[in-house]
């Protein structure tokens, strides 16, 4: 071999020495990455353990090596909100304790919910909530509106899971501070081109809640049909002649949003903070 073959296969060498030396540490600067992750999420937290949807902005829960877990022993109660707000929240308290399921009952008290501003008609507007849980508190709710309650019980609702005979949140002690990132998280039914009937209504107010959603658009009327019925010249419209063609204001005398079927979807509405 010649002088600069060696010079050659030297350089080489030495090149795919670097290369695996660089690569190890490459290696391990990434395992370090992941375990300084690790050790800066100190919850420990999986987004599959909770099954949280839309995920809070904060959240902690106790440790996956040791978890612990909340017995859910009573169902809620219209007595544990304030007196202002028993009649508007009664479907919001119903539909809760049908959705979720319970432990045995119990006698001590679960619930503990603040709300600073207990009206339902003057407040801000504020979606916020506190949720913390554990076994030595049960659940506690904190708000500055009973709307932030709403989202909260949203939330719990997620997190309450069957195991064997009971039902149980896990993964306790759990502390949430949530607020939604926007102000506008709306959903649009247009009922003038296809008539839905008002439970369909009410149930879609239900799963936007659900999703926490907060505003509704229905659109009841167009150029298609009048389905609207709240008094005398909507009376005329929804069952008269509307245009120079003589189609009626609605597609059916049965397919007809009366006062009483508005009222209900707004009361619905504002139960849940929509």
């Amino acid at each position: 071999m010649t002088n600069n073959n060696i010079i050659f296969w030297c350089v080489i060498i030495c090149l795919i020495i670097i290369i695996i030396v660089l690569s190890i540490l490459l290696a391990r600067k990434n395992n370090s990455s992941r375990d300084n992750f690790k050790k800066f999420n100190p919850i420990e937290y999986k987004i599959k353990e909770q099954n949280i949807w839309p995920f809070p902005n904060k959240i902690q829960t106790g440790s996956l090596k040791n978890p612990k877990s909340l017995t859910v022993s009573s169902k809620l109660s219209i007595k544990d909100f304030p007196i202002s707000l028993q009649a508007v929240l009664k479907p919001v308290v119903d539909d809760f304790n049908n959705f979720v399921g319970f432990s045995k009952s119990s006698k001590n008290k679960l619930y503990n919910i603040s709300i600073n501003n207990p009206s339902h008609t003057d407040h801000n507007g504020s979606e916020r909530y506190q949720l913390h849980i554990s076994n030595g508190k049960g659940i506690v709710i904190k708000s500055d509106t009973y709307i932030g309650t709403v989202r909260a019980l949203t939330t719990l609702s997620q997190l309450i899971r069957k195991d064997g005979n009971n039902y149980v949140i896990k993964n306790i002690d759990i502390n949430i501070d949530d607020e939604p990132h926007y102000q506008y998280r709306s959903a649009m039914l247009d009922t003038t081109r296809h008539y839905l009937p008002v439970e369909t209504i009410l149930r879609t107010i239900k799963c936007m809640a659900f999703n926490k959603l907060n505003h509704l658009h229905l659109h009841l009327t167009d150029a298609q049909s009048f389905p609207l019925n709240i008094g005398p010249i909507t009376n005329r419209l929804s069952i008269g002649k509307t245009d120079i063609d003589g189609n009626t204001g609605a597609y059916s005398k049965e397919e007809i949003y009366t006062k009483k079927d508005i009222s209900q979807i707004v009361e619905y509405a504002h139960a849940y903070g929509i």
